[in-house]
């Protein structure tokens, strides 16, 4: 599917490229808009467990932690 097709390949160290998709930006989005991953969760008709499961691995995908 287009929404999982991987922008940047590698493992998000120094001088390797990032790894996401654009699902995980999606996900990411909606939560960051909404102010919680349950509210990104309805908006985008979705679980709220594969809405954490998509940032997390943004976050590894990118190496650092996006919320606290």
């Amino acid at each position: 599917m287009a929404a999982d097709l991987a922008l940047w390949r590698g493992q998000g160290q120094p001088g390797q490229a990032m790894g996401f998709t654009l699902r995980q930006l999606r996900y990411f989005l909606a939560a960051a808009e909404s102010g919680s991953v349950s509210g990104a969760a309805q908006v985008l008709a979705i679980s709220q467990s594969a809405v954490t499961e998509a940032i997390r691995d943004l976050e590894a995908g990118l190496g650092v932690q996006l919320f606290e």
